[in-house]
């Protein structure tokens, strides 16, 4: 039996915390508070987001209670032991990844690198067409620039079809399926959030999307995964794309062409900066 702590702060890692519980090793969610989730927290200003604060904690405190035993990451960092393993579920509160990483523990995901990777996504993708890829016609727009997108997006007159994607990762990615007009309806629905970040307005490809993942330990690749995702979150009628609806995912061997091509030129960058943790990243043919 082993001793894990999985760290959230919105219980995606709840299934393999409960996963890891049945096949009997000792399990503990550490749950990280809004103030902990990324470098950039303000205090509620007012007593509508004070109260939605308030809510977020009840629920993140309550969510899997009876199920699996739970402490406040700023506590459980203290308690974890050399010999436990730590696994991040998403990207969030990366500083304590980092501490526990420079500590000497077994740290699956949380760091700094992963969290910028996938928030500042003009960087991300500046690097991989470093590494050779084709990157779409895509205009970056900082903070505050909501009204700049529309005015871009109305003046294109859906001669070309956009995606919407928000250095912001609570606003989900959405793709224009026949018009335009369903970003400018979104940023209308989410210009708070859409505000607060950066986005980036980027040409629609048509073709078959797919990812692959490769799974790192100390630097080394040990297992691989392609991952075809499902956008469309209804039927074909009234469907609207989102970051992903359902996965098909398989596993590939290493040497398999497509990793070759497609996360073999990252090995070396995830040996330096990943260390263990994972890597995927999407293509569309």
């Amino acid at each position: 039996m082993a001793k894990f702590w999985v760290f959230t702060s919105c219980h995606s890692g709840l299934p393999i915390a409960l996963r890891l519980k049945d096949e009997g090793h000792d399990v503990t969610l550490a749950l990280i508070r809004p103030q902990e989730r990324t470098g950039k927290w303000e205090a509620p200003k007012n007593e509508k987001d004070r109260k939605q604060v308030k809510e977020r904690l009840e629920y993140l405190e309550k969510n899997g209670s009876g199920l699996i035993d739970h402490m406040w990451a700023v506590e459980a960092i203290k308690k974890i032991k050399k010999q436990d393993y730590v696994i991040f579920d998403q990207i969030y509160g990366h500083h304590f990844g980092d501490e526990l990483f420079k500590r000497g523990h077994k740290v699956l995901g949380g760091s700094q690198v992963g969290y910028h990777l996938e928030t500042e996504r003009d960087v991300a993708l500046k690097m991989f067409k470093s590494f050779g890829f084709d990157l779409p016609l895509q205009k970056k727009l900082g903070p505050g620039s909501s009204e700049a997108a529309i005015k871009f997006l109305e003046s294109q007159k859906d001669k070309k079809l956009f995606v919407l994607k928000s250095d912001n990762p609570a606003v989900v990615t959405q793709v224009a399926e026949d018009s335009n007009e369903e970003l400018i309806q979104k940023i209308n629905a989410e210009k708070k959030g859409i505000d607060s970040d950066g986005l980036i307005l980027q040409e629609r490809v048509d073709g078959i999307e797919y990812n692959l993942e490769t799974y790192y330990c100390a630097g080394k690749p040990i297992f691989c995964n392609i991952d075809i995702e499902e956008k469309r979150k209804y039927n074909s009628s009234s469907q609207v794309q989102v970051g992903c609806s359902y996965d098909l995912v398989w596993v590939l061997p290493l040497d398999h062409p497509l990793r070759q091509w497609l996360n073999k030129p990252f090995d070396k960058f995830a040996k330096e900066y990943i260390g263990t943790g994972m890597l995927d990243i999407s293509v569309i043919h």
